[in-house]
């Protein structure tokens, strides 16, 4: 009697795991190469569809696809250093500096002015308070009239940077200009 429960333990183990009914476990997937070899080795007789069960679906998801190289992308141009676009042109009054000319005239002026005024001592306050307000008039005079008209350039670069120059003359620029820096010089681009 021990004989017999032995085989029955082992058969029903083997049910239990799936293994006589020919479902293959979640757990162990067969490929197509495994596949083909059990199928060449198969058993031959009614068992053998019971044997091997039913062959598992091929699916195209399944297994993954060969990795394709990327479309080949044309080099990106070189960013030239150099070049850009004109942003704005913004006029600047550049205050004229005064040499001292416009200060003495100034102050000979008003002195002269000043001493007609009063006599005796209220003649010299008047001719050193003439003189000082002259002088000082004189030396804003000067700067009024030395002042210049200058314009700062501001310049967006093709690398991405901004650039702003300060330049006497930008009458050959507006914005919206494809120029070339070189140094502190902006050129028109053709």
């Amino acid at each position: 009697m021990p004989r017999l429960i032995v085989p029955t333990l082992l058969l029903s183990s083997l049910f239990a795991l799936g293994a006589c009914t020919g479902e293959a476990l979640e757990s162990d997937p067969v490929s197509a190469e495994e596949q083909a070899a059990g199928d060449s080795g198969k058993p031959s007789g009614e068992d053998a569809g019971a044997a091997t069960g039913p062959a598992p679906a091929q699916t195209s998801s399944a297994q993954p696809a060969a990795a394709r190289p990327a479309p080949a992308r044309p080099a990106p141009e070189p960013v030239c250093d150099t070049c850009g676009t004109v942003a704005g042109v913004e006029p600047l009054e550049v205050r004229g500096k005064g040499s001292g000319a416009g200060a003495v005239g100034g102050a000979v002026a008003g002195g002269v002015l000043g001493h007609q005024i009063g006599s005796g001592s209220g003649n010299k306050i008047a001719t050193v308070v003439g003189a000082l307000a002259g002088g000082y008039a004189g030396h804003k005079a000067e700067e009024r009239i030395r002042t210049q008209t200058a314009y700062r350039v501001t310049v967006r670069m093709d690398n991405g940077g901004t650039r702003t120059f300060e330049m006497s003359d930008a009458s050959h620029l507006s914005p919206g200009q494809k120029v070339t820096v070189h140094g502190d010089q902006v050129v028109v681009r053709n």
